[in-house]
């Protein structure tokens, strides 16, 4: 991802390098359906602080773009930022679904881009992060699926919190982001980590590249 790696694209996003990065991304993940499965995608990092909800967010609206059905579903509840992001409400979300207060219809929001909805994270999301791990998340992303033709999970970085381990499994593949510049053990830990639990983590997406990163290539994501 190119320098200005925060920025969201929105429902019209004008021509840029940074929107041909995604545009990138998502040939990708076209590319690797023909290999296996993937409809359910996993957007985690091995730390905080690598732009990965950014990340999710902008891909699912690539998705979208391409009049992909896409919801965008937000799993870290330790740190939610995505209800931020498009300016809506905490709750209901994800969490009201999981303590059974809600459901998964009545947690479903537009969010101003054609083809693109949200779950938010739902009440109480730091304190509900153990419920993840309960069996009804699995069922809450076999719904989604009969929906949806891509499912895109925000959750919590690998190395801080267990929910990116209990989601793994769960979805198709795993998109790990990591930021430019910074050492690479924490992802390769991460990425070990993940498929120990088995889960697909077909690459790496390389967050805030500079103009003098980019000696080989403008955009990030290696098959593993």
């Amino acid at each position: 991802m190119l320098q200005g790696t925060d920025t969201l694209l929105g429902p019209v996003p004008p021509e840029s390098e940074y929107l041909e990065a995604y545009r990138q991304l998502r040939a990708s993940i076209f590319a690797l359906q023909q290999q296996w499965e993937m409809r359910s995608i996993l957007v985690t990092s091995a730390m905080q602080g690598e732009g990965k909800s950014t990340v999710a967010a902008n891909l699912a609206t690539v998705l979208a773009l391409a009049d992909k059905s896409t919801i965008l579903a937000d799993m870290d509840l330790r740190q939610p930022v995505l209800h931020d992001m498009i300016n809506e409400s905490l709750a209901p979300g994800m969490t009201d679904v999981l303590a059974g207060w809600a459901a998964v219809s009545e947690v479903i929001r537009p969010t101003g881009i054609e083809h693109l909805s949200i779950i938010t994270a739902g009440s109480h999301a730091a304190q509900g992060s153990d419920i993840i791990a309960g069996q009804g998340t699995g069922g809450i992303l076999a719904t989604l699926a009969e929906q949806y033709e891509f499912i895109i999970v925000d959750t919590t970085p690998v190395l801080d919190f267990s929910a990116a381990l209990d989601l793994g499994p769960l979805v198709d593949c795993v998109v790990m982001v990591a930021r430019a510049r910074r050492s690479i053990a924490p992802v390769a830990q991460a990425m070990k980590m993940l498929e120990q639990v088995g889960a697909k983590v077909p690459g790496v997406v390389v967050n805030d590249v500079l103009p003098q990163d980019r000696v080989s290539a403008e955009y990030g994501y290696y098959e593993s």
